[in-house]
């Protein structure tokens, strides 16, 4: 009657949809219920979507759900909620490998994989354009990706997405919200965003653009990152304006470490200042007697004037020569003056005295 089929041991080693009927959906629903290992046609496109189903907690990885794609596409119905995604009381130990998603009729708020409560799994030539992690999911691995613009997204401190690990995966934007314990690995990446997590390891990737900063922390919690042997070329970044290697700190937990190219960043400080536009203001004294690097954060205040911008600043120690790379800014400029040994802020525009809030790093 609904279409249940149990076959015996050894009966089958596969089974494919085409077996209970032309609808897609209804039929992979059908042929994951009577199955673990379920195979689509080599290079079909299924009009459709499917879910993948609750699976009991098992030490045998071996009895969790494996979808064969054989590079098939799925093609979600603009109805559809999305073209690949998970049951949310735990979809344990799934492995899906060389299948497309194709997100063309779903709106920019759906996504083609989008799994949530589900841990031990794994997905290999995964290519969709847009993908989403949910809450519940840990220990889950993807290897040779395409997964588009990716959302990885806890809902609390206590409920994080964690212990992820992305490798030799193409990645477009990301955004890491309640994450820990996530690895990138030798991974194509554009800008990554970042807040309230920890624990971000981001190894040997090459970023393919930048069109705001390759690293953006947020304003809540962040902290215990790790950065190095990525690649910036010079010629792929977005914004002609943007510096290959940017980063924008806005709030870094001082409990954490941050490290960049194997430059630690221990040395934060965050302070406010009162000013009047037309004054100049000394922000930090530098050491005099070794090269040193500092990122410099002013935090937007207020919008009559906007007051904010980030900077790279060298100096050379005792020979009172530096430089200032700006990143961007308004209505402020950075200084230096070398009597003094004092990193200064101008302040333009015009107004009356108002806050700012800024922040600055030592890299090496």
């Amino acid at each position: 009657g609904d279409g249940t089929v149990s076959f015996g041991d050894g009966a089958v080693t596969e089974v494919y949809p085409e077996w209970w009927g032309d609808s897609f959906t209804s039929a992979m629903a059908k042929a994951i219920q009577s199955f673990r290992r379920v195979a689509l046609l080599p290079n079909k496109t299924y009009e459709g979507y499917f879910t993948i189903p609750a699976i009991s907690d098992s030490d045998d990885f071996t009895q969790g759900l494996e979808i064969i794609g054989n590079e098939a596409t799925i093609k979600p119905f603009t109805s559809d909620p999305y073209g690949v995604g998970s049951d949310t009381a735990w979809s344990n130990y799934t492995k899906i490998i060389d299948l497309k998603i194709d997100v063309s009729n779903l709106d920019a708020s759906k996504y083609g994989l989008d799994i949530e409560h589900q841990w031990d799994c794994y997905y290999e030539r995964i290519y969709t354009d847009r993908t989403r992690i949910r809450t519940g999911v840990y220990t889950t691995k993807f290897r040779g990706c395409h997964l588009g613009d990716l959302v990885i997204q806890g809902s609390a401190l206590d409920d994080m997405v964690t212990t992820l690990e992305f490798d030799k995966c193409n990645i477009g934007e990301i955004d890491i919200n309640y994450g820990a314990n996530i690895v990138f690995r030798d991974s194509l990446l554009r800008d990554i965003n970042m807040d309230y997590s920890y624990a971000l390891t981001f190894f040997s990737n090459d970023f393919e653009y930048v069109t705001n900063y390759a690293y953006t922390f947020g304003s809540n919690m962040v902290g215990g990152i790790y950065s190095m042997g990525n690649s910036i070329p010079a010629d792929k970044y977005y914004s002609g304006n943007i510096p290959a290697y940017s980063v924008l700190l806005d709030y870094y937990y001082p409990s954490g470490r941050v490290s960049f190219h194997s430059f630690q960043l221990p040395h934060y400080r965050r302070n406010s200042l009162s000013v009047t536009p037309g004054n100049t203001y000394d922000l930090f004294t530098v050491p005099t007697n070794r090269v040193t690097s500092w990122w410099v954060v002013v935090h937007d205040k207020g919008s009559n004037p906007v007051w904010s911008g980030s900077w790279l600043v060298i100096v050379y120690g005792g020979s009172g020569n530096y430089n200032i790379y700006e990143i961007g800014s308004s209505n402020l400029s950075l200084g230096y003056d070398s009597d003094s040994s004092t990193v200064q802020l101008t302040v333009g525009g015009s107004g009356s005295t108002g806050a700012l809030t800024y922040s600055y790093y030592r890299l090496y």
